[in-house]
């Protein structure tokens, strides 16, 4: 079931910039989606668990990438910041008042 489309933030943006609305344009972007992303939304109930496990799994494997020696500090660092943006997306969803069952 596909409900919803997901563009990467900068194809979304050169479309808005560059496109004269022409079928060609909209087609493009289409070939631009994702299409192997999820959407999970902050006011889902069950969205501030999920967030949170995805940013501990994050630091979990970052840390034994460490152990084994097969990260850079710079993929440690992109690691980390990943993980700080889901661990953030749970606080906001857990403080988010108007929680829905995922529709």
């Amino acid at each position: 079931m596909k409900k919803y489309v997901v563009f990467k933030v900068t194809d979304w943006e050169h479309f808005l910039h560059t496109s004269e609305g022409s079928v060609e344009d909209v087609n493009a972007l289409a070939n631009q989606e994702v299409d192997d992303a999820e959407v999970i939304r902050g006011q889902d109930i069950t969205s501030g668990p999920i967030f949170h496990t995805y940013a501990s799994t994050l630091i979990a494997m970052r840390d034994l990438c460490i152990i084994q020696g097969v990260i850079t500090p710079k993929q440690s660092d992109h690691l980390l910041d990943i993980a700080d943006h889901f661990h953030h997306a749970a606080v906001n969803a857990e403080a988010n008042l108007n929680k829905r069952l995922p529709d």
